[in-house]
């Protein structure tokens, strides 16, 4: 019987240290994901994964790193007093009940030797960092236990259906070649019952893996959160034990803040958005971006969203899922032949070129339309996001042959870059700002033509 859970493990590798130097540890955070085998040899809190067989590891361990150790260790990450130390600090997948404990093959301050040099030399005594205490500080008051049966127990209950995700279900997908696995999203905030414990735990996550972040308020109701589930059937035998009829176990999640938009709207703004590296790759990332814009979109008190300080890579995801959205309904206008409005464009009065076919006039009303409508707001794209989404969507259908054309798109583009840098550009002179202005255009002009290889 296997108990599928989320673990962590802090994993650091010694660095060669100058002789009669004190052992300092390079800190190298590594995250495990196992399945424990509960009838057969159960790893562990000393246990290494070295001890285990090819197979053993292959059904055990799926490891990964975490971004960021700093928020813990400082920023040179190093541990202090120690060899070979290993800090275990495991995630029962579903309710994020977790284990800490550690292990080592020497501390400082247990070595009678290193003490008796320090009292020799009149040097301080030696003392090892409180690597537990550190951790343990990051951690939620409640839901951590360094007893090992303990968790184990947890995740046996977890995996027997006492778990179930709290809010309200939103979303559910699944993933070709995840037989019988569904993924769920739940909507959640600090009045849903269970959130503000389950959320303290989620915190610890975005500090390994998000940059310069800090935890959320648990005292400010603005903030919603969008969580997603893999749901699995029950461990056999176990149905009767718990009201659940499935397991579910954490697979990434998504906060988001309220303020106020005159006169009486809501701007959302997208804060953490992560998604556990077991789990990239996999279209997560894509399905609860769309998610959570979709619920947006549904709210007539929403005015518009954007993003907090979006790292490059979600900035992509995000540019590949609104253009996207742009697309599939310049194909619904089309097909539908609905009136455009007046074209952005004067290419678009012209015979368009897109990937070797001409490009018919309902197709080019149907672009105008759609830029007329984020314009409008309709999409609810921040004016920044908007003009992104704009310029992309014409660069597809802009014929590279019509000089005319071309021109008008530049100078488009340059016009949005020169307000936005308009500061730092208005105090070169005229020639350089001109260079400045056509670099930066064609570095902004290749970054939309690697968004739309992702579209084609």
């Amino acid at each position: 019987m296997l108990l599928r859970q989320l673990t962590k493990a802090f994993a650091h590798s010694p660095l060669r240290n100058p002789a009669k130097q004190p052992p300092t540890t390079k800190s190298s955070l590594k995250v495990q994901a196992e399945d424990a085998v509960l009838n057969g040899r159960p790893m562990q809190p000393g246990a290494s994964s070295s001890n285990l067989s090819h197979n053993e590891k292959e059904e055990q361990v799926r490891t990964f790193h975490p971004e960021f150790t700093y928020p813990l260790f400082g920023d040179e990450e190093n541990l202090f007093g120690y060899k070979d130390p290993v800090v275990r600090l495991h995630y029962s997948a579903g309710s994020l009940f977790s284990f800490l404990g550690m292990s080592y093959t020497y501390r400082i301050d247990k070595d009678p030797e290193a003490l008796a040099k320090a009292k020799k030399i009149g040097d301080a005594t030696p003392k090892a960092d409180d690597v537990l205490a550190i951790v343990r500080a990051k951690l939620p008051e409640k839901g951590v236990t360094d007893d090992y049966s303990t968790f184990m127990e947890q995740v046996r209950r977890d995996e027997q259906g006492a778990f179930s995700p709290m809010g309200d279900k939103v979303h559910e997908y699944t993933v070709k070649g995840k037989q019988g696995v569904v993924y769920e999203i739940y909507k959640a905030n600090f009045a849903t019952p269970r959130f503000k414990s389950y959320n303290a735990a989620l915190q610890v996550f975005c500090l390994f893996f998000i940059e310069g972040a800090s935890a959320i308020d648990a005292e400010d109701e603005a903030w919603e959160c969008y969580l997603l589930f893999e749901r699995r059937p029950l461990v056999a035998g176990s149905e009767a034990r718990y009201a659940a009829q499935f397991a579910w176990a954490l697979c990434g999640f998504s906060t988001v803040y309220t303020f106020w938009c005159w006169p009486d709207q809501k701007r959302m703004r997208i804060s953490q958005v992560l998604v556990f590296p077991p789990y990239q790759k996999m279209g997560h990332g894509k399905q609860l971006y769309h998610t959570v814009k979709k619920e947006f979109l549904s709210r007539k008190e929403i005015a518009d969203f954007g993003v907090e300080d979006p790292n490059d890579d979600f900035q992509i995801l995000r540019d590949i899922c609104d253009l996207q959205d742009l697309l599939d309904d310049v194909e619904k206008i089309r097909k539908a032949k609905t009136t455009a409005a007046p074209p952005s464009l004067s290419s678009l009065h012209l015979p368009v070129l897109a990937a070797g076919r001409v490009v018919d006039m309902e197709t080019r009303a149907a672009v105008n339309s759609v830029v007329e409508q984020v314009k409008n707001g309709e999409y609810k794209l921040s004016k920044g996001q908007a003009a992104r989404c704009i310029e992309i969507l014409l660069l597809k259908f802009l014929d590279s042959r019509d000089k005319k054309a071309c021109q008008e798109y530049r100078l488009l583009v340059k016009k949005r870059l020169y307000q936005r840098n308009e500061e730092v550009l208005s105090g070169m002179e005229v020639t350089e700002m001109q260079g400045k202005l056509q670099e930066t255009f064609e570095s902004v002009e290749q970054g939309y033509r690697d968004i739309l290889k992702h579209l084609l």
